[in-house]
């Protein structure tokens, strides 16, 4: 996991290149190397990329205070470079003169110690760089083009031709809100998987042979998912495309190998969607069903308390709520520490999280021994680097389409409330709709368990009566590091209802039935009645914090105040 920058061509050569090895999160610092791109992007070390200096290598996500960078090739042996050390008393940057076999000499130091050398350039006559027409049609068009020669290019053996019945464009909306405390390794909290809000701009046919031809939105990060006839996820772009106002772009496939050119035009045929029109992308049928619960927000952001919340309630929450839900799910909309219960229970309760090879992209041996999850998703901490495989991610790898099936209650969800589903787990379940906010001191900036004296009083009791079997809490106990199932990854933040205090699993679990979900301890019932002091403390407590959260209501509920429009 890192970065190239600085990259500057070798004299004389269209392929060869030098360039400044950096950490991907580090400072704009590290080894210096050559890249060699006829050999591919995905050309691994020593065939594509090749490290000149030795002392950072690896660089990979490490970060260093002092190293190499900005260099410039004077020929292609021989590069200039500022790298940055303690010399006779002093660190800063100095000018070096660097060769292929990573030996260097100073050429040059400031006479102030204060001051660094960087970015070195030779003055010498350059040649003009050849003129590149444009492919900028019209530029002041707020969307571009985009020419898809065939879907199946990558996809095979995999996807059968004929599987892929559309496309979908969605945007990675870019941050609108300062870092600060996180959760889940995220400043706003998104989700418990993508750090991101996600926009949906709509559908498109692909045709018979594999090709599609659509506008998309001009200057936003976008990526395309390839769809079957029941709109469930086939494969999921891993990278981004941006296009310019007016701009046309064509891609082979995808996840194509990307030394190859398409089969199709090297024959001389046209693709079928590139003699017509490009498509204007649609949003699906039902997409006008969802209900806005704030003007403010954009509805083409997906909001899990508007678009999935709602399938919920018409289908399951007869059977999955109150006091002993079905199978301990809950799947109300009441609020938890950062989320739902549904939310929580689907995503975190269900034990699904599964760790990817970071760098293939196949979820590890030991975890595809596991169960296969209730809900797939990619948490972006630990996310693979590598290309997702074809029918390996989103609803397809999740079992919970087999519970919306007639087999599991009886009745069948009607397949316009199913795509709902499909469209949130294949967007890498989100959650909030905007980064938003309204508690920009507490964890993630959306914590509930800051509400009030709540904290206080729930740990105390906590700690005392249930820490003995599931682990003390502390109030930083917010993911940020590798899964731990068993911790913070277990669904535990879910068991305080805020809607609902008396629903609250904390409550109920180790009640006997009707009471509750009639869960024995070692010891016998937790609380055998409503009157036991230590319920009494835990009620008092979510109530507190019941209270809180309806004072200032978060970005996930009416009332929000802090409502913008993300751009």
């Amino acid at each position: 996991c890192g970065s190239f920058l600085q990259s500057r061509p070798l004299p004389g050569s269209s392929t060869q290149l030098v360039s400044c090895f950096t950490p991907h999160h580090g400072y704009p610092q590290g080894a210096i190397g050559l890249i060699d791109s006829s050999f591919g992007r995905e050309a691994p070390e020593n065939v594509g990329y090749t490290y000149v200096t030795k002392e950072l290598a690896p660089v990979r996500d490490r970060n260093h205070e002092w190293g190499y960078r900005d260099p410039f090739p004077i020929s292609t042996d021989r590069f200039l470079c500022s790298f940055g050390s303690e010399r006779n008393g002093s660190a800063r940057y100095r000018l070096y003169l660097l060769d292929r076999n990573g030996e260097k000499r100073l050429l040059y130091e400031d006479p102030d110690p204060s001051m660094g050398i960087y970015c070195p350039l030779a003055v010498r006559e350059t040649p003009r760089p050849r003129e590149v027409s444009s492919t900028i049609s019209d530029p002041s068009r707020s969307t571009g083009t985009l020419l898809l020669v065939n879907v199946y290019e990558g996809l095979a053996p995999f996807v059968k031709p004929g599987q892929v019945a559309k496309l979908r464009i969605m945007e990675q909306v870019r941050k609108s809100e300062d870092l600060g405390k996180r959760a889940y390794d995220q400043s706003p909290v998104m989700s418990g998987a993508t750090y991101y809000a996600k926009r949906c701009w709509g559908e498109v046919p692909v045709e018979k042979d594999g090709s599609a031809h659509f506008e998309v939105p001009a200057l936003r990060e976008i990526y395309l998912q390839a769809l079957d006839s029941e709109g469930r996820e086939l494969q999921r772009m891993t990278s981004a495309l941006q296009v310019m106002p007016g701009e046309v772009q064509s891609c082979v496939g995808c996840h194509e190998d990307r030394q190859k050119s398409p089969l199709s035009l090297m024959r001389g045929v046209q693709p079928m969607a590139a003699r017509r029109a490009p498509d204007v992308p649609q949003m699906p049928e039902w997409w006008n069903e969802i209900a806005r619960t704030n003007e403010k927000l954009d509805p083409r952001i997906l909001n899990y308390c508007t678009l999935v919340q709602p399938v919920w309630d018409r289908w399951c929450i007869e059977c999955h709520s109150g006091t002993d839900p079905d199978g301990g799910c809950d799947l109300t909309g009441d609020k938890t520490r950062f989320f739902s219960q549904s939310y929580d229970s689907l995503v975190f309760r269900s034990r699904s999280y599964r760790q990817h090879d970071m760098f293939s992209g196949r979820m590890l041996p030991e975890e595809a021994k596991r169960e296969k999850p209730l809900v797939h998703f990619y948490w972006l901490l630990w996310t693979p680097s590598g290309v997702n495989q074809p029918l390996e991610t989103g609803i397809l790898a999740s079992r919970l389409e087999e519970y919306m099936a007639k087999e599991h209650c009886g009745q069948e969800i009607p397949l316009a409330d199913r795509q709902r589903v499909f469209m949130w787990v294949d967007a890498n379940i989100p959650y909030y709709a905007t980064y938003a906010n309204s508690r920009p001191e507490t964890n993630g900036k959306r914590d509930l368990f800051a509400c009030g004296p709540f904290w206080s009083d729930f740990h105390e009791v906590w700690n005392r009566r249930c820490a003995k079997c599931h682990r003390e809490f502390h109030y930083s106990d917010t993911p940020t590091g590798p899964a731990d199932p068993t911790t913070n990854w277990s669904g535990r933040f879910g068991w305080v209802n805020f809607s609902t205090p008396e629903h609250s699993a904390l409550l109920t679990a180790h009640r006997p039935k009707p009471l509750g979900r009639g869960i024995r301890t070692d010891e016998g019932f937790l609380f055998e009645t409503d009157e036991d002091p230590d319920y009494q403390k835990f009620l008092r407590a979510i109530r507190s914090g019941h209270d809180t959260m309806l004072a200032v209501p978060r970005a996930d509920m009416p009332g929000f105040q802090n409502a913008k429009a993300e751009n």
